[in-house]
């Protein structure tokens, strides 16, 4: 919860192989204080000849599902890495980026 009484949560799957080739899937929600509710699921399939198709749609009447041919398994293996960098990025990792965030003052709290 956000402190306004708005949930949301994500969740994914991704199986890939060494070939480049692999599926992600995911769904993403959120109900707001007022009870409203709203849904995306989606997906993105890698297949070892480069195809890229992603897929997906939403309660709120979005639709997509589009293919797109990739320049090699070799290409689709380096997205999958990417991914898989980003999924790892933790705490350290984002303090470590932060230091003139974390630098600035924030002034004392009334009480």
């Amino acid at each position: 919860e956000n402190g306004a009484g708005t949930r949301w949560g994500d969740k994914w799957e991704e199986r890939f192989g060494a070939d480049g080739s692999g599926k992600k899937v995911g769904e993403t929600w959120r109900v707001n204080a007022g009870g409203e509710r709203w849904s995306r699921t989606w997906g993105e399939s890698v297949g070892s000849d480069g195809e890229i198709r992603t897929y997906g749609q939403s309660t709120s009447g979005e639709q997509w599902d589009t293919t797109e041919q990739g320049n090699s398994s070799r290409d689709n293996s380096s997205r999958w890495e990417d991914a898989k960098e980003a999924a790892e990025y933790g705490w350290e990792q984002a303090v470590a980026d932060s230091t003139r965030m974390l630098a600035i003052e924030t002034p004392p709290r009334e009480k």
